[in-house]
């Protein structure tokens, strides 16, 4: 063998042990959560399935009794579809001594990040007492990418399985950002991508298997790639021009929200509105306000985002703290629209050991 092609082959098998070695240190490692691209990629492929495909369709929804391990929690549903701590946990019919309430809304509230007990939700749940006596039976139905019309179509499918006696709509600024839009959008760009990748050369379709294998390494590339095209803002954006999709969707938003209201008021069932939007759309405001909706703040203060509220550079969603306030905010809320009792205080020295 030459000399030459023998230093080629013994850097290249450097290289490629050194690329190796690399991805198992990052996989291990998990450095600013990157995991998070790849769980996402794993809830989507194996915790949902397709169903109802049209514009104002709920597109795809969380599958029944599924287990489904992620890098640092558990993605579980009941019977139902909803979010839970068991596996296939039963629903039941109402009970006298329960108020049954209903949460629609995306990652947010599905808890993204965080084990079901950890959940502001599932806190909320523990926590939460009615001033008639009863307790609380929360059924998460926040989905991944969900926006406010899906929302709705998802409540026209699933009232009578969970036969609530309230439904709170939890609100994020980008509900404005149309899943229909994006699937659109992703189902294009993939036909372009699929195109490109067939009329690339031997070399480039190389790099592209090799990349599939290397997830650790591909996600430190796609958090550079997010950072450079977009800066990261602790909460999202800051003004109204830079929410996608506002104001040209919001009246789909809000036809949306009249089709849930429409239903509950037919049926006799509750409606909230939690609003963690950043910033505030006021037209989410004014449209409890015109149709005598309930309207309870769950946004995240500027101080409260300047804390360690967040999951991990990667993954902006709230970690266990963040779902700790998120939960005091909906107990606050609740009580005082006269539904719960007053919240109990945290403990002397809490918020300022955060």
């Amino acid at each position: 063998m030459r000399p030459t092609l023998r230093k080629l082959l013994l850097a290249l098998g450097s290289a490629v042990v050194a690329l190796i070695a690399c991805e198992i240190v990052v996989a291990r490692l998990d450095p600013y959560g990157i995991s998070n691209y790849a769980d996402t990629g794993r809830y989507l492929q194996r915790a949902v399935e397709g169903v109802d495909l049209r514009e104002e369709g709920r597109l795809f929804e969380q599958r029944r009794s599924v287990d489904v391990a992620m890098r640092a929690f558990d993605v579980r549903t009941d019977v139902l579809g909803c979010r839970s701590a068991v596996a296939g946990a039963p629903a039941g019919p109402r009970e006298p001594d329960e108020l049954r309430v209903l949460f629609l809304g995306d990652s947010a509230t599905f808890g993204w990040g965080v084990d079901d007990e950890q959940t502001w939700i599932r806190r909320l749940e523990r926590d939460a007492r009615c001033r008639d006596g009863r307790h609380l039976r929360c059924f998460n139905a926040g989905h991944l990418v969900y926006d406010t019309v899906q929302q709705s179509a998802l409540f026209s499918a699933w009232a009578a399985r969970v036969n609530p006696e309230l439904v709170v709509v939890v609100f994020n600024s980008n509900d404005l950002d149309l899943t229909w839009q994006l699937l659109l959008r992703g189902t294009e760009q993939a036909r372009i991508a699929r195109f490109d990748r067939e009329q690339s050369g031997a070399l480039a379709r190389g790099w592209d298997a090799l990349s599939e294998r290397f997830q650790g390494l591909q996600g430190l590339l796609t958090l550079h790639r997010q950072m450079r095209e977009a800066p990261p803002v602790l909460g999202g954006p800051l003004a109204l021009a830079d929410v996608t999709g506002y104001p040209q969707h919001w009246p789909a938003v809000e036809r949306a929200l009249d089709r849930i209201l429409e239903r509950c008021r037919k049926h006799g069932i509750g409606l909230y509105l939690f609003d963690h939007a950043r910033p505030r759309i006021p037209n989410v405001r004014r449209w409890c306000g015109e149709r005598d909706v309930p309207w309870i703040d769950l946004a995240f203060t500027e101080d409260e985002w300047a804390r360690d509220v967040r999951v991990s550079k990667a993954d902006p969603h709230a970690n266990a703290y963040g779902n700790e306030l998120l939960e005091r905010k909906a107990l606050a809320g609740m009580a005082a629209l006269g539904v719960l009792e007053e919240p109990v205080a945290p403990a002397a020295g809490d918020a300022a050991a955060r």
